[in-house]
């Protein structure tokens, strides 16, 4: 069957984009060129850097296998595990349940201790436990506190959520907790909150392998404090942090400026 050209559009969505992005870029070097501003100094680097989308496009919709150019191999260089530099930390507390012992431990936290804290985690399917008291508690003690996550029974990864999820207008509320604790009890998340994050990059991913599956997951803008980002597992599938394109776009950038040097 003839494909229409929005079917053509489509499918070469992230090449076109990559190709504006670049043209773009290197509009800006000339124009900073032309006015002779010492800001840049246009070189190569300048012109291979401006090259970078296309290239990260061209691999990544499978056009070319690997990057070559301007006496690089890049392909190499990305192969190795994602490093941590690029990975977003984000330090956790337990399920705040209907027992007492989660608020003991949260009261006896320190305010920098509890400042670190940007993470709530709950157990899909867990039945007459969870406390709204505890859990509203839990949203006035810790001010940084900006996603839930939601593990099986054995720790391993299901689900991120926007801790405002919980929220109305900037202020927790307790109907939302209700819903919540209902939909952790019937293990109704996905059909609670349709965009809960369940897409996931791995650590053993290479850098490359993260960006793919950050461009082509529905998902990776649903942490609404974090744009186009995924959450990262361990080979345990114990989240440990978040991983964004923008910072993997940086360090393909920074490989490739590195091999020129």
């Amino acid at each position: 069957m003839k494909k229409t050209l929005k079917q053509e559009l489509k499918q070469h969505r992230l090449l076109i984009i990559s190709l504006l992005f670049s043209v773009g870029l290197l509009v800006i070097f000339f124009i900073f060129q032309y006015y002779e501003l010492k800001v840049l100094n246009l070189d190569i680097k300048w012109l291979v850097l401006s090259s970078i989308p296309i290239l990260i496009g061209l691999f990544i919709g499978g056009y070319i296998k690997n990057f070559k150019g301007f006496g690089i191999e890049l392909e190499t260089n990305l192969k190795g595990q994602i490093p941590m530099t690029v990975v977003s930390k984000i330090d956790m507390a337990d399920s705040p349940g209907i027992n007492k012992q989660s608020l003991e431990l949260l009261y006896n936290l320190s305010d920098k201790e509890r400042d670190k804290i940007s993470r709530l985690r709950f157990i899909n399917g867990k039945r007459n436990y969870y406390d709204l008291f505890a859990i509203v508690e839990h949203y006035n003690a810790l001010r940084h506190l900006r996603f839930i996550e939601v593990v099986d029974s054995d720790g391993e990864f299901l689900y991120l959520i926007s801790a405002s999820k919980l929220k109305i207008n900037n202020e927790i509320s307790h109907e939302k907790i209700r819903q919540f604790i209902q939909a952790i009890e019937t293990e109704n998340i996905e059909e609670t909150y349709p965009d809960a994050v369940s897409d996931f990059i791995i650590t053993t991913d290479n850098i490359i392998e993260a960006y793919k599956k950050i461009c082509k997951s529905q998902q990776s803008n649903s942490l609404l404090s974090l744009k186009e980002s995924l959450p990262i597992l361990n080979e345990k599938r114990k989240m440990v942090g978040t991983v964004s394109k923008q910072r993997l776009e940086a360090k393909i950038t920074q490989e490739v400026l590195k091999e020129m040097e």
